[in-house]
Order: C-alpha cells, then sequence, then structure tokens
C-alpha cells in the first residue's frame, strides 16, 4: 500500500476530496492517505514541491501564487462553484444581506450572477477575501 500525504483546505470546493476520505476510495485503490490541512491555497504549491505533501485540491488561486513551479495538472471541474448558505427559517424573499468574495475572480462573477437570479440584486454585499469566509461571515 502506497503511503500519500494530501493537502486540503477548508471550504466547499474541497468536499469530494474529504467524502472519499471518509468512504474509503482511498484505500480501495490501495493509498493509505493521510490529508494535511493549509490554512490558505497559497501555501500547497511550495509544500507540492519541497514534496511535503503528494496531491492536492486546489482552487485556481494557486496560479497566481505558483507561477514557474513545476506543478501537473491531473484533472479540472472547469468551473467554479458558488455555494448559497441560508439560515434556517429564511425564506429568499427575506434575503436583504449578502455576504460574497472580494471583486475580481471567477467566483465573485458567479455570485454576482446568482445573486440576481435570485432576486437579490437590491441585497446590501458584504465583500469578504475569500468565499468560505463569506459563507461564515453571516
Amino acid at each position: 500500500m502506497a503511503n500519500i500525504r494530501m493537502a486540503l483546505l477548508r471550504g466547499v470546493c474541497q468536499m469530494p476530496a474529504y467524502a472519499a476520505q471518509d468512504e474509503g476510495y482511498f484505500l480501495d485503490e490501495g493509498l493509505d492517505l493521510e490529508i494535511e490541512i493549509a490554512a490558505t491555497a497559497g501555501w500547497v504549491p511550495q509544500k507540492l514541491t519541497a514534496d511535503e505533501c503528494q496531491f492536492s485540491v486546489m482552487p485556481w488561486t494557486r496560479v497566481a501564487v505558483a507561477p514557474g513551479r513545476p506543478l501537473v495538472l491531473l484533472a479540472g471541474s472547469g468551473f467554479e462553484e458558488a455555494a448559497i448558505v441560508v439560515r434556517t427559517g429564511i425564506q429568499e424573499s427575506e434575503v436583504q444581506r449578502v455576504a460574497i468574495p472580494l471583486r475580481g475572480g471567477i467566483k465573485d462573477l458567479t455570485a454576482m450572477g446568482l445573486l440576481r437570479s435570485l432576486g437579490w440584486a437590491k441585497a446590501e454585499i458584504l465583500r469578504q477575501p475569500s468565499g468560505d469566509g463569506a459563507i461564515i461571515s453571516l
């Protein structure tokens, strides 16, 4: 059995990797996996190139912090997700304040499009440094 270390973040986009670990998919493939949780995506490229981890699920932000590093992309989703998290008991029509990522990037554009499609264009918008920060801020 091969021992590997995977770097993950605390985020919605990382859920498939966490679920695969919990369901035993890596063990089924002969991989003894240890998950290391990185504080930010910016630290993961250095961990990969220093062999501190051998695999990762990373958002697009790795491109900004890892120019010239010899990283190999195995697969990609082809899109960015936008998670909508609403307090229990609140109706869509009652939403008055929404937290979304800072301006710039696909998550901002995706979130803004989603807000418009839900009829929340007049909601107060709170900008947060990350998608996950936006989710937990309300």
